[in-house]
Order: C-alpha cells, then sequence, then structure tokens
C-alpha cells in the first residue's frame, strides 16, 4: 500500500494538507461512532489495508487527521492511551510504616508496662508519642511522594499528531485511537500504530522482541491467513515504547494503553515490588539494623546488672536504653529532605528522573558539556561567507533575525558594501549558493510589517535561511506548486554530519540536488566549482558561470578559509550542489511520478558534488558560561567540551569561557579531533597526562570513550547531550543529563533534565547535590551524637543502684522528648540549612557519606556529652547530696527522692543544651565559634527558644516535672550545668582545632567580586527575568509542569516548520 501524498518535509506540515484551497473538516460527529467497538488486541490490522483501517478508527482523511472536538468521543468509545505504571506507596502503606515499626513497638511495649503498673501519666504520654510522631511522619511522607509523582509526570514523552489538519505536540497518554502520529529519528513509537508513511524508517524493536537488529518498516498489507506472523515479521506496524533509530514515518493508533503490546505485558506483570529506595536510604536501613542490633545487646546488659531482677523499674529502663540508641526520625528526615531538594531544583529547572542520583552530584569531578546551546546562547547568526573560490569572503552584519544586511569583503568597513542582491541575479556562483542554502533544509521563516524574521526550528538552519531573507532568497522564492517541489531529503546524520535534499522544476523538469554538512565531510565529495564567465547574455533570470574541476589546491585554499573562520568562533557548514550533468545510478536523475530521491542510493546522490561555498556561523557563548566554568574550577570539577563542532571553533569558544587559555591550549593532547582520540588504543588514553579538555568533531563513541577513559582514572562523571545518538554517553555516565530540547530516547535514559539548555543549571544541580550531601551528614551526626550521650549516660549509670535496682540517670519521659522534641527540630533545620557560601569552593567529596569523619564526630561529640551529663548527675548526686536514697525513684510514686531528681534534672538540662548547642557544631564542622552566623536559620534559633520555653516548664511546674518526668527542681545546680556545658563547648573548639590540623580541607579563596558574582549566578539574575517571574507566586509543580509546556510549544512549532 503506498501514500496517497508523498511525505514533503520540506513544508509545514499543516501548509502542505491546504494548499490548493482550504481543506474543509472531514463531516465526523458522535453519531458516526454509535455501535463503533474495535477489538484493538485480537484485530489483524497488519493483515488489513489502511483504507480498511481508517474504515474501522472512523478517519475519512488521512492528511486531516483526527478531529479536535471528537477527541473525547473517541476516548469514550475506544479507550485511552495510559499504561497504569508503579507509583509511590500508597497512604495505607504509608501509615503502617509509621506506625508499625521497631520506635512504635518499643513504645507500645513501655506503654503497655506504664498500665500494668498503673502508671497513667507515663502510659498518657507513650500514646501522645506514637500518634503525633506516626501523624507527622505520615504527613511528610505523603507530601513527599505526591510531590515526587507530580514531577515524574512531567518527564513523559510527548507525541506528534496531526489534528484538524495541523502538527501538533500532545503528552502520549492524551493519544486516542485513530489519531496520525509522526515519527522522527531518536523518538519513542507512543502507541501501536499501522504505517502508511515510511521513508527510511528502521525502529529498534528489542525491547519487545528482543532481536537487536533494528527492523526496516515497510507499508505494504502484509499476507498472514493463519494468523502466526510474529511480531517482529509485522514490518508494517510500529510497537510503543520501541525506538525509532532511523528514518521518518507516519501511522495510524491502532491500539492504545494496556491494548497495545507493551500495555499487555504491562498487565501481565505484578505491580512492581522491587525496592524503589535510593542506595542511601538503603545505607540507612542498614545502618537502623545494626542499631537495633546493638540495641538489644544493650538491654540484655541492662537486665544482666539488674541481675535479671524483672521488676516494674528494670522492664522500662531497658525500653528506656532501647528507646535513647534508635535514632526515631532519620530515616523519615532523610526521605523528606530529599524530597525538598528534588522541589528546589525543579524550581532552578533541573527535574530529577531518579533520584538516587542526587547523592552522586556531591562527588562530580568532570563535567563533559556539548557547545551549542548549553554553553553557547544557541541563537546563532552568519558572520561570515566564502562564496566560490575566487569570490573574497565576506563579512555580514546586521540584527540576527532582521531581513536586512550589509555584506562586505573581509577587512573593509560598512560604508564599502558589497551589492549583494544585485551579484546574485548576475552571478551563478552567488545565485547558487543562496538557492542551495534555501532549499537544503526543513525550516521555514516568515517576516512581519517591521522587517523582522520569526520562525522555530534547529537554529543553525534558522542562522542559514535569516541569511537567505538578507538576499531577498528565502525558500519561498524557488519552492512552490509552479515552482521547485520537493522529492526527498535524507535528513541530518550525526555520523557522517550531513543532509541532502532533492527539487525539481515543475515547469522545466530540471532537479537540483543539495548537500550540506561539516566541511571535512562534504568538501571530499566535490568535484567541481564554478568560476566567472562572461556575461553575454541571460537566459531568463538564470545567471552564468562555468564549471571546472575543484583541485587540490583549491581545497587547500578552502580549509584555509575554514580555519581562519573557526578560529574566530565560527561554526562552519560547507553548500554544496550535485552537478546534474554527471549520471546517477548509472542514468540521468529521473525522479517518476509518485517516486522519491529513495530510488537511488544516499552515496550516490551524494556525490560528484559541486562546490558552493562556507558559511561561517556564530553562536555567542551565554553570559553565565564562563562564571560557571570558573566556579566548577574553583569546586574541584573539570570541565570538558565535547563537541560535534570544528575543533578550531571549539578551541576559539573554549578560550573565551576559560575551559582552557592560550598556554594550556597548545599542550599536548589537550584540544583533540574526534577521530584521533576515536584511534588511540586504551593503554594509550591512560598513558596521557591529562585527557582533552576539548574535543571537537566528535561522533558518540568518542563521547563514550572519554567517559570509559574518566572512569578508568576514578573520575565521577557528568555527561550532557540532547540528541538520540547522546544517549548511549548519558547512559554511561554517572550523572546524565538530557536536554530539555532532546529526544525523548536521551530522557528516556537520563538521571536529571535540564529544561532550559543551560549549563549554569547544571553547575546550580552539583550545587544542590553538595548542599544535600551536607545537609544529610550534618543531620546523621547531629542524631546520632545525641543517641550516643544519651546511651553512654544509662549504660555508665547502670552501677548507681539502690536497693540493688539501677537508678534512672534518664527517666523514660526525659529520653523521649530529648529525641523527639530537643533534637528532632534542629536536625529537621539542618536538613533544609541552605548550601554554604564555600559550597563550590571545595573539591568533591571522594570519601562518601558514611566516612570516618562521621564516625569520628559521632564517637567524640557523643561520649564527651554523655560523659558531661553522667558527670553532672554525679557531682549532684554524691557531692552536692547525700548520695543515691530514697524509695520508688524510679516513678511518679518517689519518696524522699531529693537528691536523685536534683541530680537527674542536672544531667538531663546538660544533654538538653549540649544537643541545642551541636546543632551548631555539626553545622559548622570545622568553623569556631565566634565566626559562626547564629541567626540565618529560624528553625535553629527557633529551636533554641522552643526548647528553653519547653525546659522552664518541664522544670518548674511541679506536676510535669514529677509526674511526668520524675525530676525535680533545681537552683544552684545551673552552675553546674554552665561549667558542663563550658567543657562541652571547649572539647568542640579544640576538636576541631585538631581536625583542621590533621585533616585539613582545602577552600578556594574569592575575592568580593568574585563571590558577588557566585551570588548573582545563583539568583538568576544573569537570567533576563521579568518582573512576573520574580514575583511567581505558583508552585514548584506548577513552574515544573509550565516549563514543559512551553517545550511542547515549541517543538510543536519546530515540528510545524520541517
Amino acid at each position: 500500500m503506498t501514500s496517497t501524498e508523498p511525505f514533503n518535509e520540506s513544508k509545514p506540515l499543516d501548509r502542505q494538507e491546504s494548499e490548493g484551497g482550504a481543506r474543509k473538516a472531514p463531516a465526523i460527529n458522535a453519531s458516526n461512532f454509535e455501535g463503533r467497538s474495535v477489538d484493538q488486541q485480537e484485530t489483524p490490522w497488519h493483515t488489513l489495508s489502511v483504507e480498511a483501517v481508517q474504515d474501522l478508527t472512523v478517519l475519512p482523511d488521512l492528511s486531516y487527521g483526527v478531529q479536535t472536538k471528537n477527541v473525547p468521543i473517541r476516548r469514550e468509545r475506544f479507550g485511552d492511551n495510559i499504561i497504569p505504571t508503579g507509583s509511590g506507596p500508597s497512604l495505607i502503606k504509608i501509615i503502617f510504616n509509621n506506625f508499625v515499626n521497631s520506635i512504635t513497638m518499643i513504645l507500645a511495649f513501655v506503654a503497655v508496662v506504664s498500665g500494668y503498673f498503673e502508671d497513667w501519666a507515663a502510659l498518657g504520654i507513650c500514646i501522645f508519642v506514637i500518634v503525633f510522631v506516626g501523624v507527622i511522619g505520615v504527613y511528610q511522607e505523603w507530601n513527599a511522594a505526591a510531590s515526587l509523582e507530580s514531577l515524574k509526570t512531567m518527564t513523559k514523552g510527548n507525541a506528534v499528531v496531526i489534528r484538524d489538519g495541523k502538527a501538533d505536540v500532545i503528552a502520549i497518554d492524551e493519544i486516542v485511537i485513530g489519531d496520525i502520529v509522526v515519527l522522527e529519528q531518536g523518538t519513542n513509537v507512543p502507541v501501536d500504530m499501522r504505517l502508511f508513511e515510511c521513508t527510511n524508517l528502521e525502529i529498534d524493536e528489542a525491547l519487545l522482541t528482543g532481536e537487536v537488529v533494528p527492523v526496516s518498516k515497510k507499508i505494504d498489507v502484509i499476507d498472514d491467513p493463519k494468523g502466526d506472523c510474529a511480531l517482529g515479521d509485522r514490518v508494517n506496524q510500529a510497537f510503543r515504547n520501541t525506538i525509532v533509530v532511523s528514518g521518518r514515518g507516519r501511522g495510524i493508533a491502532v491500539a492504545a494503553g494496556l491494548n497495545t503490546q507493551m500495555g499487555k505485558v504491562a498487565a501481565r506483570l505484578a505491580e512492581d515490588g522491587g525496592s524503589t529506595k535510593t542506595p542511601l536510604q538503603l545505607k540507612m536501613e542498614k545502618l537502623m539494623y545494626a542499631i537495633f542490633a546493638v540495641c538489644i545487646l544493650l538491654v540484655i546488659i541492662v537486665f544482666a546488672s539488674n541481675r535479671f531482677n524483672m521488676t516494674e523499674s528494670t522492664i522500662i529502663y531497658g525500653a528506656a536504653v532501647a528507646i535513647a540508641i534508635l535514632p526515631q526520625s532519620l530515616v523519615a528526615v532523610v526521605a523528606v529532605s530529599m524530597a525538598i531538594s528534588v522541589r528546589k531544583m525543579a524550581a532552578q529547572k533541573c527535574i530529577v528522573r531518579k533520584l538516587g542520583s542526587l547523592e552522586v552530584l556531591d562527588s562530580v569531578t568532570d563535567i563533559c558539556s556539548d557547545k551549542t546551546g548549553t554553553l553557547t546562547q544557541n541563537k546563532m547568526v552568519v558572520k561570515s561567507v566564502a562564496i566560490g573560490t575566487d569570490l573574497p569572503p565576506m563579512a555580514v552584519s546586521g540584527a540576527p533575525m532582521e531581513a536586512a544586511a550589509t555584506f562586505t569583503e573581509e577587512g573593509n568597513d560598512e560604508s564599502d558594501p558589497i551589492m549583494i542582491k544585485k551579484l546574485r541575479r548576475e552571478d551563478r556562483r552567488v545565485a547558487d549558493f543562496f538557492k542551495a542554502a534555501a532549499l537544503c533544509g526543513t525550516t521555514v521563516l516568515t517576516k512581519d510589517e517591521k522587517n523582522h524574521l520569526d520562525g522555530s526550528g534547529n537554529p543553525t538552519e534558522i542562522a542559514i535561511q535569516a541569511m537567505c531573507w538578507k538576499v531577498a532568497a528565502p525558500r519561498h522564492v524557488y519552492e512552490g506548486e509552479d515552482k521547485y517541489q520537493c522529492t526527498g531529503m535524507y535528513s541530518f546524520d550525526s555520523s557522517i554530519k550531513r543532509m541532502s535534499a532533492t527539487y525539481k522544476d515543475a515547469k522545466t523538469g530540471e532537479y537540483f540536488l543539495t548537500t550540506k554538512g561539516a566541511p571535512e565531510r562534504v568538501l571530499n565529495l566535490c568535484k567541481w566549482k564554478y568560476t566567472a564567465k562572461v556575461k553575454d547574455h541571460l537566459e531568463g533570470d538564470v545567471p552564468t558561470a562555468q564549471l571546472d574541476d575543484l583541485t587540490e589546491e583549491d581545497k587547500v585554499e578552502i580549509n584555509a578559509t575554514i580555519t581562519r573562520f573557526a578560529s574566530r568562533g565560527l561554526r562552519t557548514i560547507c553548500i554544496t550542489r550535485r552537478n546534474n550533468e554527471a549520471n546517477l545510478g548509472g542514468g540521468p536523475v529521473n525522479i517518476g511520478e509518485g517516486e522519491t530521491i529513495d530510488k537511488y542510493s544516499r552515496e550516490d546522490v551524494e556525490s560528484d558534488l559541486i562546490f558552493l561555498g562556507i558559511v561561517g556561523i556564530y553562536d555567542p557563548p551565554r553570559v553565565e558560561s564562563k562564571l560557571s566554568v570558573n566556579i566548577c574550577q574553583r569546586a574541584g570539577i573539570k570541565v570538558r567540551m565535547l563537541t560535534g563542532d570544528h575543533f578550531a571553533t571549539a578551541t576559539a569558544i573554549a578560550k573565551e569561557i576559560d575551559i582552557v587559555d592560550d598556554v594550556s591550549a597548545q599542550q599536548e593532547g589537550a584540544v583533540m579531533i574526534g577521530p584521533d582520540f576515536d584511534k588511540m588504543s586504551q593503554q594509550a588514553i591512560d598513558l596521557l597526562d591529562n585527557l582533552p579538555s576539548v574535543i571537537g568533531r566528535c561522533s558518540p563513541d568518542t563521547k563514550v570513550n572519554m567517559i570509559e577513559a574518566l572512569h578508568r582514572r576514578g573520575r565521577v562523571c557528568a555527561m550532557t547531550g540532547d540528541g538520540f545518538n547522546d544517549s548511549p554517553s548519558i547512559k554511561e555516565a554517572d550523572i546524565g543529563c538530557a536536554m530539555g530540547s532532546g529526544t525523548d530516547v536521551t530522557k528516556g535514559v537520563a538521571d536529571f533534565i535540564i529544561t532550559d539548555d543551560n549549563f549554569a543549571t547544571i553547575v546550580k544541580a552539583i550545587a544542590e547535590g553538595r548542599r544535600i550531601a551536607l545537609a544529610i551528614s550534618k543531620f546523621v551526626t547531629h542524631l546520632l551524637c545525641g543517641n550516643m550521650a544519651e546511651t553512654v549516660v544509662l549504660i555508665f549509670g547502670l552501677g548507681i543502684m539502690i536497693d540493688e535496682q539501677s537508678v534512672f540517670v534518664l527517666s523514660p519521659m526525659q529520653i523521649l522528648w530529648l529525641n523527639l522534641f530537643t533534637s528532632s527540630p534542629p536536625a529537621i533545620g539542618l536538613s533544609v540549612d541552605a548550601a554554604p557560601d564555600f559550597i563550590l569552593r571545595v573539591p568533591p567529596n571522594k570519601k562518601g557519606l558514611f566516612n570516618l569523619e562521621l564516625l569520628a564526630d559521632t564517637i567524640c561529640y557523643g561520649v564527651v556529652l554523655g560523659g558531661t551529663a553522667l558527670s553532672s548527675f554525679i557531682y549532684v548526686l554524691y557531692s552536692l547530696g547525700d548520695g543515691p536514697k530514697g524509695t520508688n525513684c524510679n516513678t511518679s510514686d518517689f519518696q524522699n527522692c531529693d537528691d536523685v531528681l536534683r541530680a537527674r534534672t542536672t544531667g538531663y538540662v546538660v544533654l538538653y543544651f549540649g544537643m541545642l548547642i551541636h546543632a551548631y557544631n555539626v553545622r559548622y564542622s570545622r568553623v569556631h565559634l565566634f565566626r559562626m552566623r547564629w541567626l540565618d536559620n529560624a528553625w535553629l534559633w527557633g529551636s533554641f527558644i522552643f526548647g528553653i520555653s519547653t525546659l522552664l516548664v518541664m522544670i518548674y511546674v511541679p506536676t510535669i516535672a514529677k509526674n511526668v518526668f520524675v525530676h525535680g527542681e533545681i537552683d544552684w545546680e545551673w552552675f553546674v550545668i554552665l561549667v558542663a556545658l563550658t567543657i562541652f563547648v571547649i572539647f568542640s573548639e579544640v576538636y576541631k582545632l585538631i581536625k583542621n590540623t590533621v585533616d585539613p580541607v582545602p577552600v578556594y579563596d574569592v575575592t568580593p567580586e568574585e563571590a558577588e558574582d557566585e551570588r548573582r549566578l545563583f539568583m538568576g539574575e544573569f537570567q533576563k527575568e521579568n518582573r512576573a517571574e520574580e514575583n511567581d507566586s505558583r508552585t514548584v509543580e506548577e513552574m515544573a509542569s509550565s516549563e514543559v509546556q512551553e517545550m511542547m510549544r515549541m517543538q510543536s512549532s519546530f515540528v510545524a516548520s520541517m
């Protein structure tokens, strides 16, 4: 079955379908769908003609597609295209996890024992704590899960469909049966389709069939009377989630959602029961298991020290030890803090696809970045042209998107312009150059009444088309019903770095075959050139020129021009056309009615070329790129540029943004060409002192080779990319960053999606990754130190007894309050703490989160704080009092226990304030007391205010002090507390001094100007933000959704210009 109309990429899809008069919408309404029922799974679509498929799907016009007004009817009648995916934990599971765990079990045990012994105050407190902590945990986790789910939906792919006769980009889930879907290289197939147009279409169906070789697609009906044609042999169909590796095509959506082949697989699979936890969360769980094991051991020690006399006091003491050593909020705070980090990154235009990748950002040592659109603005403008071999190179001035410019001979000023429009009419060298430039592409620009150009598409294409407008030679001058008509196109192929288009003159039958691309890939295909010819006459409007051989000397001069352009940072494109006098496929070019250039091989079409000229395109670096590179260098991160551009162009831009300088660029291996790097063996690469900082003309294999080389050196690499061929390197890298403008495949394997395609956003993401790693380290240390201190107090205080029973140095309620209301607020404050100024002035973290420093901090601070608290208890009990005496001193029914109660209060207050002070210790783990900032984190100083106010109530309200916390009032004991805390602070300062001396962390010193530039970068002041954005009140999810919608709109405009 052949297409009714050839697929013509040279025209916008909406315009292509409506030439010759406005196309009327087919008369389709709800009545047409009555009684319609399609068995999407069982219908043998591959055996049906396109007309039959149209009838079954109620689609009368392939070129018009589905009518938007009928989409709800189709969705109701035929179903949607949604395949349910494994979502986050359900609310029931979250509730269960927060109310049924080791902590709540211990608290419940204490509550039962308290109730058994009629300690109603303790029973009430335990129940309150269980409910309070559970509700807070459920609230936090549910919000975090909902936030992550909403952000995850934004990374779902989009699809290009034809609706109402126009191209539109919609979310995959919005496709309905009957939609005309457009497939392009690098996209995921969004729905099961019956193809009706194919141009060199090959699809990787390994995910579905296991066959690693891409399938070449056709549109002919397949004869399958027995119905045993395998999926891999149904070449006239495309299946959901398979990948277009080359070519393009169109098809009718015939099976959607769970009715697709992939949907069948999904329906058979049980809901994902595997772990969705990140490596960090798994480490935290292992830590909790280890602590729980220690907990059991310590409880046994408590029972043993009391000779296993299982009285109420002994049982409660054992439970108190268990509560003390278990960090109740640790795992929850980690999960919530990572969710907060994801939201922050979304606000900075970086969408996190894989939560575990956040943990790797802290250790990134290298960023391998593309140039175009990432380090540069992707706002290209033609600055120079070299036409033919004997015309002088010309400089082009004027605004990028204005339909006017001045052409001057390079070196001359604008007061001596070249009459380029007149020259185009008289000189065939110039005429064919601009004709080929205008026709060899897919982009269409329009001009408004103010002479301003507008259009969407590839920025390089836009720049070339704008150049053609500047000489009054836009594509519509040549293309039309009675002019040149496209007979086929070979799209740009990154492996050969060129594209071609073929046209036929509707009046004369003359063919115009044009090729453009990287000069080193196109120039070798050129055999001829145009030289000046005395103009004795004009045949109509056709200027004259003479066709001569292109000599090696000519190529040397052309390459010199290319190098000169590239050394100025210009991207060079070679423009050519095919010599019509040369045979194609054994004879003259002949493309019959309904045929395309595909009847000839690409190698034949792209041969016997006439060199027309070189275009030099400038893509200015982003304003913030140089600063971002400098920040990376101060952070110990090496930035490498891997680009397909000419190595001289890449080097010029790299120098401009400080990736290399004049000295380093001259060092051996600092700047290389991709093919040279690819030829090197692994051993040769590993022998290089330093890997290249800049690689020009690199291929996808070059990027993968670079990442592998970095990994062999123990480096942690982030890689950026946008094209289909970037996906292997994105997947290979430790951190894969796909650009928002990239293909679905690239986004599918990436860890992050950079929605604004900006290198500075990657730097911000690394800063956030370092912040979250530092924050986790802070609150983990803080929580564990508190638990260590409590454990030291309880275990080493076991020997203090009355009547052969241990005296509680801390009561169970004191321990609960310390863990939940004294330690947790500062821990939350540390988890949301802003990044310190030095976050990108220190080297990457190569030690991991659970390192020796964290272990040493936990032990040292915990032992000293616990030791000072226990010492204070002992001093008050034995020096200011008469030692342990009294009855029932561990319960609220105590008698004659004044000394024990005052000592217990003293030890408790030392721990209480020690934990609050220690929050600042871990916040500034290497900064001394008088250099800290105390009031810039509301959670921390708020914790102090809350702590002081509640502590006074706990001590001096008798009912609460005696019946709940089982401690007494204090007066002169405050001096003991002050001394103990002073000792702890002095130890902290000495400990920091020792750390800074024995294991110093190098911090890069910056000038005030550099610090201000950093602040401006992270505040987004380098981007021109309007007042609406500055006062944006939208939620993070709405902001990210808006970004995705804007990307879809831009993509739709781009498709419409193809």
